[in-house]
């Protein structure tokens, strides 16, 4: 189905501005791809957002949380099916790319939103199970997101997960 969406030009292989060795892979649609590299929005193209994104690809170092917090590079959204987002505080008010876990150390980045763009709590997840959903199935049709019950399940590399720091060599 990856190979799919890539020859459709449904999603395109993220690569950092300087890549190197990857670790993980990230795939993304047009538009976020739009968005991060051509800066049709304000606040982008963001450092904060190449930055961390760069560190997901290379393997390096990230905060990686299943619940909601302040400073984390990416959470899994509490009580949504396999929901994720990558946060970029910076410029505020800041952007969240959406997305789900393909498979061990493969995220689909599906859309991007502006923080204040996703309001309360129930409207972000109201917001993020439509956009996700919707988007995914229309990639991957019937394909289950990956599952895991810890963020060493979902990708290798250098995880700081809220409980200690993780090297996998």
């Amino acid at each position: 189905m990856l190979s799919k969406a890539l020859r459709s030009g449904e999603l395109r292989q993220y690569r950092p501005l300087r890549p190197s060795m990857a670790v993980r892979a990230l795939y993304i649609t047009p538009v976020v791809e739009g968005l991060l590299r051509d800066g049709r929005q304000e606040g982008f193209p963001s450092v904060e957002a190449e930055t961390i994104l760069a560190r997901f690809f290379l393997g390096h170092s990230i905060w990686v949380t299943f619940e909601s917090a302040k400073d984390c590079d990416l959470e899994r959204l509490e009580d949504l099916d396999e929901i994720w987002a990558f946060c970029f505080r910076r410029p505020k008010p800041g952007w969240r790319l959406l997305g789900r876990f393909l498979a061990h150390n493969i995220f689909i980045g599906l859309n991007a939103y502006d923080r204040h763009q996703l309001g309360t709590a129930a409207r972000y997840g109201h917001i993020a199970t439509s956009a996700v959903t919707d988007r995914w199935k229309s990639i991957f049709g019937k394909t289950e997101p990956y599952r895991g019950n810890a963020t060493r399940d979902y990708m290798g590399g250098v995880i700081y997960d809220d409980q200690d720091l993780q090297n996998d060599p």
